[in-house]
């Protein structure tokens, strides 16, 4: 049955003109799918670590947060019972809000390029299936 199909594909294909090698379209079809489900997984292993990435800075921004709102009632209770904060303690906490903007950046500018490489995944993927 298969062999009078090909047969008759072949005859259609002199008629036309067409040469070479046929490709099998269930083949074809079967590689489309893989090349398409690893894309997808891949893509879904990004999103998954992105919103990991933004639970956790949830995390830390809601523990800083706190962890602030405690420094400002005890620094209260210092100028109570000391009159004033020494100006070193200032300075420990200037160098510690420092250090994490520039981590904060960090993460930024990390989550920023991994969103643009999602971009540009998706984008080659729709070329992909635009010429099939």
């Amino acid at each position: 049955m298969e062999l009078m199909q090909a047969e008759r594909d072949s005859n259609l294909r002199k008629k036309k003109g067409e040469r070479g090698l046929v490709v099998d379209q269930g083949l074809l079809l079967l590689e489309n799918q893989e090349r398409e489900t690893r894309e997808n997984e891949e893509a879904n292993k990004r999103r998954k670590l992105l919103d990991e990435v933004k639970d956790l800075d949830k995390d830390d921004e809601e523990e800083e947060e706190s962890a602030s709102e405690g420094e400002g009632e005890g620094e209260k209770k210092d100028l109570k019972g000391k009159g004033k904060a020494t100006d070193e303690n200032k300075e420990e906490e200037s160098e510690e809000e420092d250090s994490d903007d520039d981590d904060d950046e960090d993460e930024t500018a990390e989550l920023l390029r991994e969103l643009e490489k999602i971009k540009k995944e998706r984008a080659e993927a729709k070329e992909r299936q635009v010429r099939t």
